[in-house]
């Protein structure tokens, strides 16, 4: 996946332009560095195009543990939007990854997350429960 198809796919789930996409891509990718080890930032980022593996920061502090509905916090603060539409950059960020990285790398990257995370992505909802509370309705 190129850094067009990956920004274009990205921007299509939220239904912005690439343009205004970048800044919600680039905020979601730094709340997702603070939220995953350096190891996994590393192998996410060498299956993503340069330009795309250059918004996460590989070499900052260690993990933190934090729940979904504090990373799509993390991601308003960083954009200005409001709740809703952060959760669906945090999905659309899921999403395009599950789309952009082999199988293997995307649930080794889950593989760091708590299961609710898992509910973020459609179609692998955490034992078909419902979306969280936090969440937008589907």
């Amino acid at each position: 996946m190129t850094r067009d198809e990956f920004v274009d796919a990205f921007a299509e789930r939220l239904g912005v332009s690439p343009e205004d996409a970048q800044k919600h891509l680039r905020a979601a990718f730094e709340v997702l560095s603070e939220r995953i080890s350096r190891g996994e930032l590393r192998h996410v980022a060498s299956q993503l195009p340069r330009d795309i593996a250059d918004l996460m920061a590989p070499d900052g502090e260690e993990a933190e543990a934090f729940e979904p509905d504090e990373f799509v916090t993390r991601v308003v603060e960083r954009t200005g939007a409001d709740a809703p539409f952060g959760y669906l950059v945090v999905r659309a960020l899921f999403t395009t990854l599950r789309q952009a990285l082999t199988s293997g790398e995307y649930d080794d990257l889950m593989s760091q997350l708590p299961r609710v995370y898992r509910s973020l992505v459609p179609g692998t909802n955490w034992r078909g429960g419902p979306i969280p509370a936090w969440g937008v309705e589907q």
